[in-house]
């Protein structure tokens, strides 16, 4: 299993959510096809912990 871990920790810990997973996402700089996970925060979610 690869990937960054730590990464994928510390946006959870900061409130990003889930988005989206592409199995199969082509990187020319790599020339590799890889898995992508993309993430999201929602400024009013971002706005309301900034609030506390």
């Amino acid at each position: 299993m690869m990937g960054n871990h730590q990464s994928k920790r510390v946006q959870m810990k900061l409130g990003f959510k889930p988005e989206l997973t592409i199995d199969e996402m082509y990187n020319p700089i790599l020339d590799d096809i890889r898995k992508e996970h993309f993430t999201k925060l929602k400024r009013t979610e971002w706005l309301r912990q900034n609030d506390q």
